[in-house]
């Protein structure tokens, strides 16, 4: 398994605007420069950031984003799962029915296993855990 980059800039952006001493919307444009993040490719984050209900976007001169609740109850699983989808390794660990061996596979159980030991490290983990 590879972290995608949409999951990679979207940990370090929310991390940026967290820590960024502010109590408004932190702009996109700023977190962008300071993490080196193309401005287009950070909104394009942003949609499902919000989707996932990780952050609130206000639009505007003085808009940008704003985290939805406090570091410590956003899970990295939560960020990843908004930017990528599943954890799973393999297709038959979310769909079963898509392969005819999956009630008799041990590759599948052993898939299962790791994608439940991946999700579980990453629900152990916040935003909160990241803060230098």
């Amino acid at each position: 398994m590879k972290l995608s980059t949409k999951g990679r800039y979207a940990i370090r952006a929310l991390l940026d605007s967290a820590l960024t001493d502010t109590d408004s919307a932190v702009p996109i444009k700023d977190i962008a420069k300071r993490q080196q993040i193309p401005e287009a490719y950070l909104r394009q984050l942003s949609a499902s950031l919000r989707t996932a209900g990780i952050i609130s976007v206000t639009r505007g001169a003085f808009g940008g984003w704003k985290l939805t609740r406090p570091l410590s109850q956003i899970k990295i699983r939560d960020v990843v799962v908004a930017m990528d989808g599943s954890l799973a390794m393999v297709e038959c660990v979310d769909d079963p029915g898509m392969c005819p061996r999956s009630g008799h596979c041990p590759m599948r159980t052993f898939w299962v296993q790791m994608t439940e030991t991946i999700g579980n490290f990453l629900d152990s983990k916040t935003l909160q855990d990241l803060v230098p």
